[in-house]
């Protein structure tokens, strides 16, 4: 062999060796089944875990994104689901983030997230450890220096706890003060939609400097509603005000913007004649919300498993519809329903209906990026327990 040849021989060697490297260090695509699974928050059961709790199952197995956490266990009738005291709720999270960054490196964080509204809507309770948290009715007559004392405390408290989402704030107006969900539990800053905004807005800059994400909820609004979506199906149709919109108008074009919006289950046939449900419903998401109101950021849907989506629409349709009405997160909070493989299920139903062609993949590939685009904006938490 020539020396000539033997040169030639050896750069082929290398070139093959460095784009072997090159390949080797490229990031791996996430598969159909992860994307879906990023798409899933659940609630689940237990104060602590171990290696074999069904929840770093789901983790470990790239099924869900994020996990919602409770206090009240709806199904044991007692206060023993997640909570318990702060030290407890900060070596819970950690060991959660640390399965995430074990087996899902490219999509970690795990979202943790919580309703810390205040006042009656609040998991971190004074009787757990924690600070006293009032009611946005009373913040919204209070000056607005109150706002600005109780969001900052309660920012500091959810950081550290390890809590990177919080399902707040309420921006639903409260146009009915005998609502049996709103007005009565005093959710809603004001009826009067300008301070509303004024009060939200404080909230959403304060959890946008700390980095943690929050939610406005409830779309399309529900502060005339007296009927309990989570018993059975709600039409607000009769009663709804499109001032009920003025929070998101506002809102969602704010520098601070929450990057999420939580979308109920109610019917408006003001917004959507067909009389879907807002979490089913193509023209409440993607009409109204994305194009009417530029919102491109995570929607995510109220519990689907309430009786106004289970009792009316079954798991599977429910699903196919709430993922083509532009539903990004679709939340099974394992509260009012007993379905621990409530993960798995979803991922197999979405892929057959994609296989179906009753779901395109672009639609997972959309929500997918917005959700990492959404965990983008987190920092890398702490998973060291002490």
């Amino acid at each position: 062999m020539s020396q000539w040849s033997y040169r030639v021989l050896i750069s082929i060697f290398l070139l093959c060796f460095t784009l072997s490297i090159a390949q080797a260090d490229l990031p791996k695509s996430p598969s159909l089944d992860e994307k879906i699974g990023q798409m899933i928050m659940i609630g689940f059961d237990g104060a602590t875990l171990s290696p074999d709790s069904p929840v770093i199952g789901d983790i470990q197995n790239g099924r869900i994104g994020g996990v919602a956490l409770f206090d009240y266990n709806m199904k044991t009738k007692d206060f023993h689901k997640n909570i318990e005291n702060p030290a407890q709720l900060r070596v819970l999270t950690q060991q959660l983030q640390a399965a995430a960054k074990r087996y899902q490196p490219a999509t970690y964080p795990l979202l943790i997230a919580i309703d810390a509204e205040g006042g009656n809507v609040n998991r971190l309770k004074p009787s757990y450890g924690f600070p006293k948290m009032i009611s946005a009715k009373m913040l919204g007559k209070l000056p607005v220096a109150f706002t600005y004392y109780y969001a900052g405390r309660l920012v500091k408290i959810l950081h550290m706890m390890g809590i990177n989402v919080d399902f707040a704030p309420v921006v639903d107006v409260n146009t009915n003060p005998n609502s049996s969900i709103i007005g009565k539990l005093e959710r809603s800053f004001s009826d009067n939609p300008t301070h509303v905004i004024n009060r939200a807005e404080v909230f959403s800059r304060f959890f946008k400097h700390h980095h943690i994400l929050c939610a406005y909820k409830h779309f399309p609004g529900l502060g005339n509603i007296s009927e309990n979506p989570h018993e059975d199906m709600v039409d607000e149709t009769a009663t709804w005000q499109m001032q009920e919109l003025l929070p998101y108008e506002k809102l969602l074009t704010n520098p601070n913007a929450c990057p999420m919006v939580m979308v109920s289950h109610v019917i408006n046939r003001q917004l959507d004649p067909d009389g879907y449900p807002a979490s089913l419903s193509h023209k409440m998401i993607t009409n109204t919300l994305r194009d009417q109101l530029h919102f491109n950021g995570v929607v995510i849907t109220d519990d689907m498993q309430m009786g106004a989506i289970i009792k009316h629409y079954g798991l599977e349709k429910a699903i196919r519809l709430a993922i083509n009405a532009g539903a990004d997160i679709l939340l099974f909070c394992n509260q009012l329903q007993d379905q621990p493989n409530i993960a798995q299920q979803v991922i197999q139903i979405v892929k057959e209906d994609i296989k179906k062609g009753l779901i395109s993949e672009k639609r997972i590939d959309e929500a997918y990026a917005r959700i990492l685009k959404a965990k983008a904006m987190l920092p890398q938490p702490d998973v060291n327990p002490s």
